[in-house]
């Protein structure tokens, strides 16, 4: 018994420096390039990726929209022959809330089709070896069945709240299709439930669900405001994703290059609205009393993914505690 146990843990300790050494080979003398490595999720991703340069050889570029124009596909074939990335994490696109899709649903669609559309063209062009894209679940058609599965993606049209973007995120999915049959560019693209955190773009007009009920509770309690007066529908349910989960998960999909396809990626529970209201009141002591004034649904009444493909795909498996997320999004 003792020697069939010494022989067992031999073998896994080979198993495990094999894999360190795969990892470490995925990473080696690589050439990484991040797009919107600016916003929110880039800034998390740069993070991270700065810490892991420490145990690997590799080159990280983080052009600006001035150093990298995405929607000329001219400028793009020149930074390309340049550099010659061989990994292409492509976070960069027009993002906003659902006031700022509502007014600009053009603007939405054609700025992010544009630069998804030059992204794989180019990708495939110069051979990259893996390309990494997020599209959103705002993607999904409006009534979708609840939880979203990725066989429904082209169940009907999006949600009128987010048409324009709706529609551009979700041609990613046949662009990785399509680019794969003709060009062998393997590429995945991630479906994040609302992503929250540390960096989120805290603005009225173009912030997130999270980040802009963030900032009208500490605007209330700045002001001192006794009725904090919210607009929609306080029983809407979203699910959310914290933005460092979803680095994990981005970092997973270049190591394990069996990984490829759309996936949905979230915790697989959602909340009420009024629920995340008084959660952000109780870490921000806010003890002011809430008034919906108009109850009228703009977007979906209920937005839950089906994560079995995940599950079935991914290793990562403990998402942060909702709670939790919050305040280290408060407190960042």
């Amino acid at each position: 018994m003792l020697k069939f146990l010494l022989n067992f843990l031999r073998k896994v300790q080979v198993l495990f420096i094999r894999i360190r050494k795969l990892k470490k080979n995925i990473w080696k003398k690589k050439k990484i390039l991040i797009t919107g490595a600016k916003g929110f999720v880039g800034k998390n991703l740069i993070k991270e990726l700065n810490l892991k340069k420490k145990n690997y050889s590799f080159k990280l570029f983080t052009p600006t929209r001035n150093i990298l124009d995405l929607n000329n596909i001219n400028k793009l074939n020149k930074y390309f022959l340049k550099k010659k990335p061989d990994i292409v994490i492509h976070l960069a696109g027009l993002n906003g809330g659902i006031q700022s899709n509502i007014k600009y649903p053009a603007d939405f669609y054609y700025k992010n089709v544009t630069m998804n559309n030059n992204i794989f063209e180019i990708c495939a062009r110069h051979s990259v070896k893996k390309l990494v894209c997020i599209s959103a679940g705002a993607a999904y058609p409006n009534k979708t069945k609840v939880p979203y599965r990725e066989t429904n993606f082209w169940n009907g049209v999006p949600n009128v709240s987010h048409l324009g973007y709706g529609l551009a995120k979700r041609l990613l999915t046949i662009q990785s299709e399509i680019y794969e049959k003709q060009y062998q560019l393997k590429s995945i693209i991630l479906i994040p439930a609302n992503i929250f955190g540390p960096h989120d773009n805290i603005d009225n007009f173009k912030s997130s669900v999270t980040a802009s009920l963030i900032l009208k509770v500490k605007q209330a309690k700045l002001k001192k405001i006794k009725f904090l007066e919210m607009l929609g529908d306080p029983n809407t349910e979203r699910e959310f994703l914290y933005v460092k989960d979803l680095i994990k998960i981005i970092i997973e999909s270049i190591e394990n290059h069996k990984i490829a396809g759309s996936f949905n990626i979230g915790p697989g529970k959602s909340y009420k609205i009024i629920q995340v209201v008084k959660k952000i009141s109780k870490v921000l002591n806010y003890k002011g009393e809430l008034k919906w004034n108009n109850r009228k649904m703009i977007g979906d009444k209920k937005r839950l993914f089906d994560i079995t493909k995940f599950k079935e795909n991914f290793k990562f498996k403990k998402f942060t505690n909702f709670d939790k997320a919050i305040k280290q999004t408060i407190k960042s």
